[in-house]
């Protein structure tokens, strides 16, 4: 808080500003305060707090920490934070431009520093009710309060900013009274009074950057102090998480090994139901052919001679016999099954009962057959395939946003 009083003396308030907060933050993970030496602590911070926030002129700010005090302390306010309190809120009078209610309220803190013997603090105050006589008109009140004011203070060096304060008001009421001699009579003691002030402000500005970095040093001298158990501590933890990680990474090698080796194993299976699908399919081809030929044969039989005719006719004969005998629809089906077999138990488990065309096609989708594939699988064109999808998924009762493949592969 220390430094953030030096920065306020020079006029530097958001400096100081930013400084109080760090005592607020450094009181509450302090473990060498007592009670009373926090709340002590606290309550005059937030005093100090409300006094930069006046003079940035954010008036609803210093209220707020006001009212902060109210709730820590309740009615056991006690001087002189009693007669802080009214000087801040003077000032917000003041500011408010409520100049009767400023008056009122200062005439307390008056009242409060002369019943305590506070000398400084009552020359402060008599300072601010003068500011205040000199907004309300009252002139010679105000003159003659900044004329006593004086001299209590003219010779005291700790008080040159209550007589900058005091020429100030008398410099500007005199030169409002076209009172040129006695106006610059008090601007040479005003000019002069600057002067040193500004020689102590800059003294003050120097010793405040070298408590603000005697401060960092402390700060960084305990951080060291910790540093090598913290060292040792985070090796630890660190030799922990590497034991953690290296254990979960041989996992994740493990399963992934396991998943890649699954996924090979199903995409082999597939490609094998695919081979089987497309044989069979070749074998029908073929017997859709030899059956063709056969009936373009037997439509020219009478082009041949009667002994030609028998021999043929044998011959087409034992074609026809051997294409019968291949029934390529079942053995694909029976393949199927074979390969997965509670596929088809839970597809013939259905509500419904579907025909062998509704099997097939439910089949090729299993197998991930596009429409198109099954076009050229079955002789029919791709239009018929998408209509006999549309009439099985209604056949089976799927809602209109499922999708029939992934129903199916999920049987």
């Amino acid at each position: 808080m220390n430094i953030g009083n030096s920065y306020y003396h020079v006029a530097e308030f958001e400096t100081s500003m930013k400084h109080y907060e760090q005592a607020l933050v450094y009181n509450n993970v302090s473990d060498t305060m007592t009670e009373s030496t926090f709340l002590g602590s606290r309550v005059f911070t937030y005093l100090n707090m409300a006094g930069a926030y006046i003079e940035m002129d954010q008036i609803d700010s210093a209220e707020a920490k006001i009212s902060m005090i109210y709730q820590m302390l309740g009615d056991s306010i006690y001087y002189p934070i009693n007669t802080s309190i009214k000087k801040i809120q003077c000032w917000v009078f003041i500011l408010r431009e409520e100049y009767d209610k400023a008056l009122s309220v200062i005439e307390q803190a008056i009242a409060l520093d002369e019943l305590n013997g506070n000398l400084l603090r009552l020359e402060h105050s008599k300072i601010v009710k003068g500011e205040i006589l000199y907004r309300l008109g009252e002139e010679k009140q105000a003159i003659a309060l900044f004329i006593d004011c004086l001299s209590q203070v003219r010779d005291d060096k700790d008080k040159l900013a209550y007589k900058r304060e005091c020429l100030t008001f008398l410099y500007e009421i005199y030169v409002a009274q076209n009172d040129s001699l006695t106006a610059l009579s008090y601007l040479i003691d005003l000019n002069e009074v600057k002067d040193t002030l500004n020689k102590r402000n800059s003294q003050s500005k120097i010793e405040s950057i070298l408590l603000s970095q005697k401060f960092k040093t402390l700060e960084l001298d305990a951080a060291r102090s910790n540093k090598e158990a913290k060292i040792e501590e985070e090796k630890r933890k660190l030799k922990s998480a590497l034991m953690g990680v290296s254990f979960v990474l041989i996992l994740l090698i493990v399963l992934f090994i396991g998943v890649q080796m699954r996924k090979k194993f199903k995409r082999s299976i597939l490609s094998g139901k695919k081979e089987m699908a497309y044989s069979s399919t070749q074998l029908a081809s073929k017997n859709m052919a030899i059956n063709s030929a056969i009936s373009k044969l037997e439509a020219h039989l009478s082009c041949f001679s009667e002994n030609d005719n028998v021999q043929i006719k044998g011959s087409l004969n034992d074609l026809r016999s051997e294409t019968k005998n291949n029934d390529f629809w079942e053995d694909f089906a029976i393949r199927f099954k074979d390969a997965d077999p509670q596929f088809y138990k839970n597809l013939l488990s259905l509500p419904v009962a579907l025909s062998k065309s509704e099997v097939r096609l439910c089949t090729f989708i299993k197998l991930n057959f596009t429409s198109k594939e099954i076009s050229s699988i079955t002789k029919q064109s791709v239009n018929s395939i998408n209509v006999a999808k549309h009439r099985l998924k209604s056949k089976i009762e799927l809602a209109q946003e499922q999708n029939l493949n992934d129903y199916l592969n999920s049987l």
